[in-house]
């Protein structure tokens, strides 16, 4: 998909999986913890819709910044202990 759409006769902007991650965290604590508000699951992992699919928000997150996740690791988790917490430095 395309960051921009047509509706009719206009170009309609779509946002990308990263702005929408972004739209999705409370980054109102620049000391602290930055919230997901966005879909939790039954478990409290954050998720979002990302490459076709609904994604681990802070899988997501760690694979832009830090590129694909190696295949040597068996899972990537927060390395923190509340999940909702999406501050880019604790992943």
């Amino acid at each position: 998909m395309t960051p921009a759409q047509v509706a009719g006769n206009q170009e309609v902007k779509v946002a990308t999986a990263v702005e929408r991650f972004w739209d999705k965290v409370d980054r109102s604590d620049i000391e602290g913890c930055w919230t997901w508000t966005g879909y939790k699951d039954p478990k409290g992992y954050g998720q979002l819709w990302a490459n076709h699919k609904m994604t681990l928000a802070h899988r997501f997150i760690w694979a832009e910044i830090n590129g694909p996740i190696p295949e040597v690791c068996v899972y990537v988790t927060t390395a923190i202990i509340r999940l909702v917490c999406a501050f880019p430095t604790y992943s």
